[in-house]
């Protein structure tokens, strides 16, 4: 059985082996504390105590706020081993 005669088992393959790789590739808190301080040097170091991370399994979000009075607020989001920032 040639993998490339077979057209919708190819896409499969593709799409899991897309998956499997963004799952293994997601950043967490560790990796996002570093890039934050890298960002914003000491306030940045201070703000990542606050933050929490919500595993999505795809990517991740990273969130301050959300506990008593204060509204849950996205800092970043990451995926594929990058992290990006989030802008209100």
């Amino acid at each position: 059985m040639n993998p490339f005669t077979q057209p919708k088992l190819s896409v499969l393959l593709v799409v899991a082996v897309v998956l499997v790789f963004l799952a293994a590739s997601n950043p967490d808190s560790d990796d996002f504390r570093e890039w934050y301080v890298e960002k914003h040097g000491l306030a940045g170091a201070l703000v990542t105590v606050a933050v929490k991370r919500e595993n999505r399994i795809f990517f991740s979000t990273f969130n301050l706020g959300g506990d008593g009075l204060l509204k849950k607020r996205t800092v970043a989001r990451g995926f594929a081993g990058a992290l990006f920032e989030v802008e209100d």
